[in-house]
Protein backbone atom coordinates (compact mmCIF):
# COMPACT_ATOMS: atom_id res chain seq x y z
CA UNK A 1 0.00 0.00 0.00
CA UNK A 2 2.86 2.41 0.82
CA UNK A 3 4.16 1.91 -2.73
CA UNK A 4 0.85 3.20 -4.08
CA UNK A 5 0.82 6.23 -1.78
CA UNK A 6 4.44 7.40 -1.85
CA UNK A 7 4.68 9.99 0.96
CA UNK A 8 7.42 11.83 -0.94
CA UNK A 9 5.10 12.64 -3.87
CA UNK A 10 2.32 15.20 -4.02
CA UNK A 11 -1.17 13.74 -3.95
CA UNK A 12 -2.19 14.39 -7.55
CA UNK A 13 1.14 13.05 -8.86
CA UNK A 14 0.41 9.62 -7.46
CA UNK A 15 -0.26 7.15 -10.31
CA UNK A 16 -3.13 5.55 -8.41
CA UNK A 17 -4.84 8.95 -8.12
CA UNK A 18 -4.52 10.33 -11.63
CA UNK A 19 -5.15 6.94 -13.26
CA UNK A 20 -8.33 6.50 -11.21
CA UNK A 21 -9.53 9.98 -12.18
CA UNK A 22 -8.70 9.50 -15.88
CA UNK A 23 -10.30 6.04 -16.10
CA UNK A 24 -13.46 7.21 -14.31
CA UNK A 25 -13.82 10.23 -16.61
CA UNK A 26 -13.29 8.06 -19.70
CA UNK A 27 -15.96 5.60 -18.54
CA UNK A 28 -18.40 8.47 -17.85
CA UNK A 29 -17.72 10.02 -21.28
CA UNK A 30 -18.18 6.69 -23.08
CA UNK A 31 -21.49 6.05 -21.29
CA UNK A 32 -22.63 9.60 -22.09
CA UNK A 33 -21.74 9.10 -25.76
CA UNK A 34 -23.84 5.95 -26.02
CA UNK A 35 -26.76 7.65 -24.29
CA UNK A 36 -26.59 10.59 -26.69
CA UNK A 37 -25.91 8.42 -29.77
CA UNK A 38 -28.69 5.90 -29.32
CA UNK A 39 -31.38 8.07 -27.74
CA UNK A 40 -33.71 10.47 -29.42
CA UNK A 41 -32.75 13.51 -27.36
CA UNK A 42 -33.07 17.23 -27.90
CA UNK A 43 -32.18 20.06 -25.60
CA UNK A 44 -34.39 22.94 -24.52
CA UNK A 45 -32.90 26.01 -22.88
CA UNK A 46 -35.32 26.12 -19.97
CA UNK A 47 -35.75 24.44 -16.63
CA UNK A 48 -37.33 21.39 -18.29
CA UNK A 49 -34.27 20.94 -20.53
CA UNK A 50 -31.82 21.17 -17.64
CA UNK A 51 -33.87 18.73 -15.58
CA UNK A 52 -33.93 16.33 -18.50
CA UNK A 53 -30.13 16.47 -18.80
CA UNK A 54 -29.83 15.42 -15.17
CA UNK A 55 -32.37 12.68 -15.76
CA UNK A 56 -30.98 11.33 -19.03
CA UNK A 57 -27.34 11.44 -17.95
CA UNK A 58 -27.90 10.20 -14.41
CA UNK A 59 -25.60 7.18 -14.87
CA UNK A 60 -22.48 9.02 -16.14
CA UNK A 61 -23.03 11.76 -13.56
CA UNK A 62 -23.22 9.08 -10.83
CA UNK A 63 -19.99 7.55 -12.17
CA UNK A 64 -18.26 10.95 -11.94
CA UNK A 65 -19.73 11.50 -8.48
CA UNK A 66 -18.03 8.29 -7.32
CA UNK A 67 -14.70 10.11 -7.70
CA UNK A 68 -15.44 12.25 -4.64
CA UNK A 69 -15.44 9.44 -2.00
CA UNK A 70 -12.71 7.52 -3.85
CA UNK A 71 -10.37 10.51 -3.96
CA UNK A 72 -11.21 11.30 -0.34
CA UNK A 73 -10.17 7.78 0.71
CA UNK A 74 -6.97 8.05 -1.34
CA UNK A 75 -6.20 11.42 0.27
CA UNK A 76 -6.69 9.96 3.75
CA UNK A 77 -4.35 7.07 2.96
CA UNK A 78 -1.76 9.44 1.53
CA UNK A 79 -1.87 11.63 4.64
CA UNK A 80 -1.52 8.51 6.77
CA UNK A 81 1.60 7.46 4.85
CA UNK A 82 3.05 10.97 5.14
CA UNK A 83 2.43 10.95 8.89
CA UNK A 84 4.06 7.53 9.20
CA UNK A 85 7.07 8.74 7.22
CA UNK A 86 7.40 11.83 9.41
CA UNK A 87 7.29 9.66 12.53
CA UNK A 88 9.92 7.36 11.04
CA UNK A 89 12.23 10.27 10.18
CA UNK A 90 11.73 11.80 13.60
CA UNK A 91 12.46 8.45 15.25
CA UNK A 92 15.63 8.01 13.20
CA UNK A 93 16.80 11.49 14.12
CA UNK A 94 16.11 10.82 17.78
CA UNK A 95 17.95 7.49 17.58
CA UNK A 96 20.89 9.24 15.94
CA UNK A 97 21.09 11.88 18.67
CA UNK A 98 20.49 9.35 21.46
CA UNK A 99 23.12 6.98 20.04
CA UNK A 100 25.88 9.56 20.27
CA UNK A 101 24.66 10.66 23.68
CA UNK A 102 24.76 7.02 24.79
CA UNK A 103 28.26 6.63 23.34
CA UNK A 104 29.41 9.81 25.08
CA UNK A 105 28.05 8.62 28.43
CA UNK A 106 29.62 5.19 27.86
CA UNK A 107 33.06 6.70 27.26
CA UNK A 108 32.66 8.85 30.38
CA UNK A 109 31.61 5.82 32.42
CA UNK A 110 34.51 3.81 30.99
CA UNK A 111 37.05 6.37 32.22
CA UNK A 112 35.51 6.53 35.69
CA UNK A 113 34.84 2.84 36.41
CA UNK A 114 37.68 0.85 34.87
CA UNK A 115 41.06 -0.06 36.29
CA UNK A 116 42.92 0.42 33.01
CA UNK A 117 44.50 -3.03 33.55
CA UNK A 118 43.25 -3.98 30.12
CA UNK A 119 43.89 -1.75 27.11
CA UNK A 120 41.25 -1.65 24.39
CA UNK A 121 42.30 -0.43 20.95
CA UNK A 122 39.00 1.31 20.27
CA UNK A 123 36.42 2.29 22.84
CA UNK A 124 33.95 3.01 20.04
CA UNK A 125 34.33 -0.57 18.76
CA UNK A 126 33.91 -1.89 22.31
CA UNK A 127 30.65 0.07 22.54
CA UNK A 128 29.42 -1.31 19.20
CA UNK A 129 30.21 -4.89 20.29
CA UNK A 130 28.38 -4.54 23.60
CA UNK A 131 25.48 -2.50 22.17
CA UNK A 132 25.11 -3.59 18.51
CA UNK A 133 21.53 -2.29 18.29
CA UNK A 134 22.19 1.11 19.87
CA UNK A 135 21.70 2.94 16.56
CA UNK A 136 18.19 1.47 16.45
CA UNK A 137 17.38 2.80 19.90
CA UNK A 138 18.04 -0.39 21.87
CA UNK A 139 20.53 0.29 24.64
CA UNK A 140 20.79 -3.08 26.34
CA UNK A 141 23.83 -5.32 26.18
CA UNK A 142 23.53 -8.02 23.55
CA UNK A 143 22.46 -11.26 25.25
CA UNK A 144 24.79 -13.38 23.11
CA UNK A 145 27.78 -11.43 24.48
CA UNK A 146 26.81 -12.25 28.06
CA UNK A 147 26.33 -15.92 27.16
CA UNK A 148 29.69 -15.98 25.39
CA UNK A 149 31.55 -14.56 28.38
CA UNK A 150 29.83 -16.77 30.97
CA UNK A 151 30.58 -19.79 28.79
CA UNK A 152 34.23 -18.72 28.62
CA UNK A 153 34.37 -18.50 32.43
CA UNK A 154 32.88 -21.99 32.75
CA UNK A 155 35.24 -23.43 30.14
CA UNK A 156 38.39 -21.93 31.68
CA UNK A 157 37.27 -23.00 35.16
CA UNK A 158 36.82 -26.63 34.08
CA UNK A 159 40.08 -26.63 32.10
CA UNK A 160 41.99 -25.33 35.11
CA UNK A 161 40.37 -27.98 37.32
CA UNK A 162 41.57 -30.63 34.89
CA UNK A 163 45.05 -29.09 34.69
CA UNK A 164 45.35 -29.16 38.45
CA UNK A 165 44.29 -32.79 38.52
CA UNK A 166 47.29 -35.00 39.29
CA UNK A 167 46.44 -37.59 36.64
CA UNK A 168 46.22 -34.90 33.96
CA UNK A 169 49.51 -33.33 35.05
CA UNK A 170 51.31 -36.61 34.53
CA UNK A 171 50.22 -36.65 30.89
CA UNK A 172 52.14 -33.75 29.36
CA UNK A 173 50.32 -34.01 26.06
CA UNK A 174 46.95 -33.56 27.77
CA UNK A 175 48.36 -30.66 29.79
CA UNK A 176 49.54 -28.86 26.69
CA UNK A 177 46.14 -29.39 25.01
CA UNK A 178 44.30 -27.90 27.99
CA UNK A 179 46.64 -24.89 28.10
CA UNK A 180 46.15 -24.34 24.41
CA UNK A 181 42.37 -24.38 24.87
CA UNK A 182 42.62 -21.71 27.57
CA UNK A 183 44.80 -19.59 25.30
CA UNK A 184 42.31 -19.99 22.46
CA UNK A 185 39.45 -18.83 24.71
CA UNK A 186 41.48 -15.83 25.89
CA UNK A 187 42.53 -14.84 22.38
CA UNK A 188 38.97 -15.24 21.12
CA UNK A 189 37.79 -12.68 23.70
CA UNK A 190 40.77 -10.42 22.97
CA UNK A 191 39.82 -10.35 19.30
CA UNK A 192 36.11 -9.86 19.98
CA UNK A 193 36.69 -6.84 22.22
CA UNK A 194 39.71 -5.56 20.28
CA UNK A 195 42.09 -5.80 23.23
CA UNK A 196 45.58 -4.40 22.71
CA UNK A 197 47.37 -7.72 23.19
CA UNK A 198 50.75 -5.95 23.28
CA UNK A 199 49.81 -4.88 26.81
CA UNK A 200 48.95 -8.44 27.94
CA UNK A 201 51.27 -11.08 29.32
CA UNK A 202 50.16 -13.71 26.82
CA UNK A 203 49.72 -12.84 23.17
CA UNK A 204 48.36 -14.68 20.18
CA UNK A 205 51.75 -15.96 19.12
CA UNK A 206 51.94 -17.99 22.30
CA UNK A 207 49.49 -20.52 20.92
CA UNK A 208 51.82 -21.73 18.23
CA UNK A 209 54.56 -23.10 20.42
CA UNK A 210 54.71 -24.85 23.76
CA UNK A 211 58.23 -23.48 24.25
CA UNK A 212 56.94 -19.96 23.58
CA UNK A 213 54.38 -20.42 26.34
CA UNK A 214 56.98 -21.50 28.86
CA UNK A 215 59.27 -18.60 28.02
CA UNK A 216 56.67 -16.00 28.97
CA UNK A 217 57.85 -14.12 32.04
CA UNK A 218 56.20 -15.47 35.15
CA UNK A 219 55.23 -18.81 33.63
CA UNK A 220 51.80 -20.21 32.93
CA UNK A 221 49.97 -18.36 35.66
CA UNK A 222 50.04 -15.28 33.44
CA UNK A 223 47.56 -17.03 31.14
CA UNK A 224 44.77 -17.17 33.67
CA UNK A 225 45.86 -13.81 35.11
CA UNK A 226 45.18 -12.08 31.76
CA UNK A 227 41.87 -13.89 31.50
CA UNK A 228 40.73 -12.80 34.97
CA UNK A 229 41.73 -9.18 34.38
CA UNK A 230 39.80 -9.09 31.12
CA UNK A 231 36.64 -10.60 32.63
CA UNK A 232 36.76 -8.29 35.67
CA UNK A 233 37.19 -5.30 33.40
CA UNK A 234 34.31 -6.35 31.15
CA UNK A 235 32.13 -6.99 34.20
CA UNK A 236 32.75 -3.42 35.38
CA UNK A 237 32.24 -1.90 31.91
CA UNK A 238 29.01 -3.80 31.20
CA UNK A 239 27.41 -2.48 34.39
CA UNK A 240 26.98 0.73 32.42
CA UNK A 241 23.77 -1.03 31.38
CA UNK A 242 21.57 -0.70 34.46
CA UNK A 243 19.89 -3.98 33.55
CA UNK A 244 23.17 -5.90 33.80
CA UNK A 245 23.89 -7.10 37.35
CA UNK A 246 27.03 -9.10 36.59
CA UNK A 247 27.88 -12.58 35.37
CA UNK A 248 26.04 -15.22 37.38
CA UNK A 249 29.16 -17.42 37.57
CA UNK A 250 31.59 -14.79 38.90
CA UNK A 251 32.21 -17.12 41.86
CA UNK A 252 34.04 -19.39 39.42
CA UNK A 253 36.21 -16.48 38.32
CA UNK A 254 37.17 -15.93 41.94
CA UNK A 255 38.21 -19.57 42.15
CA UNK A 256 40.15 -19.22 38.89
CA UNK A 257 42.03 -16.25 40.35
CA UNK A 258 42.92 -18.24 43.44
CA UNK A 259 43.82 -21.60 41.90
CA UNK A 260 46.05 -20.56 38.99
CA UNK A 261 47.86 -23.23 37.00
CA UNK A 262 49.86 -25.54 39.20
CA UNK A 263 50.93 -27.96 36.49
CA UNK A 264 54.63 -28.73 36.58
CA UNK A 265 55.25 -27.85 32.97
CA UNK A 266 58.40 -28.77 31.07
CA UNK A 267 59.12 -28.24 27.37
CA UNK A 268 57.67 -30.93 25.14
CA UNK A 269 57.75 -31.60 21.45
CA UNK A 270 56.09 -28.65 19.66
CA UNK A 271 54.02 -31.04 17.62
CA UNK A 272 51.75 -31.33 20.64
CA UNK A 273 50.70 -27.72 20.06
Amino acid sequence: MSNWFDPNKSFFKLPVVYLTIIITIIVAVVVSFFIYKYSNLYFKINYVGFNNVLEYFRVPISILAMLIPIVAVFAANHRSEQTREQIKISSEQNNFVNYYKHLEEFLKYFKEHTTKDVKFKSHNRLHSVLFPLAKKGKYHIEGSIIIRITSAIDDVYHLLQMLNNEEIRINKENSVAKIKNILLILNDLNELFDVDVATTNVHKGSIGSSIAIEKRVGGLNYIHSDFCRLINELNAIMKFDSGFIGFFNMNKLTKIQKCGISVNYTPVNENYM
